[in-house]
């Protein structure tokens, strides 16, 4: 199984954060589970760290090590064809990092993993 991981998702498994749900831990620790971290989100965290709205204790180059190397995180890069699916999305959900990772999950065909309940209004499929 691939599993697209939504940003907070990722930086709740680091911190041991008690909203991460039961299955979502359960999904994130499963060595059949193939992660994949979007650029997407690396780029999120870097808007977000440097205007300020975040605080991560650590370098974003350390954080991205961490995540690809150590908790075996694929990297999915952003193509022609996302951006293309991005265009046709409704605009139920306005932030624009979410809407991207909605629209890799649909051409990929692959499941987010999220807290997010916007992103219900959309056909992806979503696990939580």
């Amino acid at each position: 199984m691939r599993l697209l991981l939504d940003t907070h998702v990722m930086l709740w498994w680091l911190a041991d954060d008690q909203r991460l749900s039961q299955v979502a831990r359960e999904l994130i620790a499963d060595g059949r589970v193939q992660l994949l971290w979007s650029v997407v989100s690396s780029f999120e965290l870097a808007v977000k760290v440097g205007v300020g709205r975040l605080q991560l204790g650590r370098s974003l180059n350390e954080l991205f090590v961490e995540i690809v190397s150590r908790q075996r995180a694929q990297l999915l890069p952003i193509t022609n064809a996302h951006c293309a699916r991005l265009a046709d999305l409704a605009l139920h959900h306005r932030d624009p990092f979410d809407r991207l990772l909605i629209a890799q999950s649909l051409v990929e065909k692959i499941p987010i993993l999220t807290s997010d309940s916007k992103m219900q209004l959309y056909s992806a499929d979503l696990l939580w």
